[in-house]
């Protein structure tokens, strides 16, 4: 049998978390579903991801930076509130084309929101800096 690497196992555990909790919830997602849908042992995923948190919270760092790179495509010279419709419009679409990974992120968020307010902040946190990216409308 092949070895996998230990970012491509990671990657593989994001997969199938994101399967696992648009399809059952988050509150059925467990490790054991997950290590299946990854087709690993469950001692892998607890190799990678020493706790669900960590993993959850890597599912959720990956799926933020998503639907921020369509959000390149903001016109040259637009107001910036041109460049805010811009950048809603494109969000729906991507959530539209992704339902999975829509479904998993809100998932997780609320999640964390009602669970672990800590792990709520920190993504809170990574969605706020990856919009601040984009939205940088030449401010000092």
């Amino acid at each position: 049998m092949a070895r996998i690497g230990a970012e491509e196992r990671k990657q593989d555990f994001i997969e199938a978390t994101i399967k696992v909790i648009a399809e059952y919830g988050i509150a059925d997602a467990t490790t054991r579903r997950i290590a299946a849908a990854a087709d690993s042992p469950l001692a892998s995923l607890h190799y990678v991801f020493h706790t669900k948190d960590e993993l959850f919270c890597a599912v959720y760092e990956s799926l933020i930076n998503m639907p921020q790179q369509s959000l390149q495509y903001v016109p040259t010279g637009a107001t910036p509130a041109e460049s805010i419709g811009e950048m809603l419009r494109q969000l729906v679409k991507w959530f539209t084309l992704h339902p999975e990974r829509a479904t998993t992120q809100f998932e997780l968020f609320f999640w964390s929101l009602r669970n672990n307010p800590e792990m709520a902040a920190r993504i809170y946190a990574v969605s706020i800096e990856a919009t601040h990216q984009v939205a940088d409308f030449g401010a000092p």
